[in-house]
């Protein structure tokens, strides 16, 4: 059920619209929510949070994450958190895929460099 979070995604989704000090200066939040085991649920518009249903592609998350981090015109240092909330094995695979990503990234010549954050609870 992923009621019980709509309060803290209009939140999540508003920060950006109402961030006066660091997105002013080209810091931008993009959120995606996967739903693997139910049906998304929510028809309510978010403007900086995409929900699917299904198992994530990381590969072209990550891939399209470099992409529009590295044409953003106000781009700011060069480190992207990823934030994951889950099972434990599919956070040691999300933790991987920020270490491969990385590594690609440096060998391309435009090191990102993406944190791994996990919230356990």
């Amino acid at each position: 059920d992923t009621e019980w979070m709509l309060d803290d995604l209009r939140e999540l989704d508003d920060h950006q619209k109402n961030c006066k000090s660091q997105c002013s200066s080209g810091l931008s939040f993009h959120h995606d929510l996967y739903l693997t085991r139910e049906e998304v649920q929510s028809k309510e518009p978010f403007r900086s949070i995409q929900m699917h249903q299904g198992r994530p592609d990381w590969d072209r998350i990550f891939t399209e994450t470099t992409n529009r981090f590295l044409s953003h015109t106000n781009q700011v240092g060069n480190t992207i958190g990823v934030f994951f909330c889950g099972p434990p094995l599919l956070g040691d695979a999300l933790k991987h895929e920020c270490i491969v990503h990385t590594i690609k990234t440096r060998i391309a010549g435009n090191p990102i460099y993406f944190i791994y954050h996990q919230e356990i609870f």
